[in-house]
């Protein structure tokens, strides 16, 4: 039994960040469709006991929730498992700015590779790279028509010259080492990004397309 809990908190958000969550609050029944043959209720008062509490109903702590419910059900075992929300579900990071799944492996190996060496560098970016196809699996697999979990191109977009030259030094690294990982990163100069055709029309600058 999942059940999600709507914690009162005694600090609230200000005005701006309660206008952001207008959009999830309208969307949050239709929003609520947990994966089949998992069982949710929603309280509004704190439940006398759990055998687990997860703190937070976005992306990590759904997924928690998930994994824990999935594999107590295959066992044939009966575990609560409480996620404690002070909002709505997912109305945090993940409902706003597509949940962290976005990977811009040329920055990330850059820096692991720096802090762990090339070898750990470069397992740790395909983990990174495996959440997006992991999420629309389970969305298909499950049947979750709203979880709005799609595969898109993005941008980064540069507007600092330092950070531009920074980031082509990131890619050429990449492509050194891991060629098969930067074979769908595109690299545009002002010039060239205006002969690209985007879903929006943005202003010349420097972009790198993944």
């Amino acid at each position: 039994m999942l059940m999600v809990l709507r914690w009162q908190v005694s600090v609230w958000p200000d005005v701006k960040a309660l206008k952001q969550q207008e959009h999830h609050r309208r969307h949050n029944q239709r929003r609520i469709r947990v994966a089949r043959g998992l069982p949710l209720r929603i309280f509004q008062k704190l439940p006398h006991s759990a055998d687990v509490v997860i703190i937070g109903s976005g992306m990590a702590g759904a997924s928690v929730a998930y994994t824990l419910l999935r594999e107590y059900q295959a066992m044939g075992v009966r575990k609560r498992v409480i996620i404690l929300e002070a909002r709505q579900i997912c109305s945090g990071a993940t409902g706003r700015n597509g949940g962290h799944i976005k990977a811009s492996p040329y920055h990330a190996y850059s820096q692991y590779k720096a802090r762990f060496g090339a070898a750990h560098a470069k397992k740790l970016c395909n983990f990174q790279l495996l959440h997006l196809p992991t999420f629309l699996s389970i969305a298909e697999h499950e049947g979750l028509v709203d979880a709005e979990v799609r595969s898109v191109q993005t941008l980064d977009v540069f507007t600092d010259t330092t950070m531009w030259q920074k980031a082509q030094i990131m890619i050429k690294e990449l492509r050194a080492d891991v060629p098969a990982m930067a074979e769908d990163i595109r690299v545009h100069t002002s010039a060239t990004a205006q002969e690209v055709r985007f879903h929006r029309r943005i202003r010349p600058m420097p972009t790198v397309l993944t």
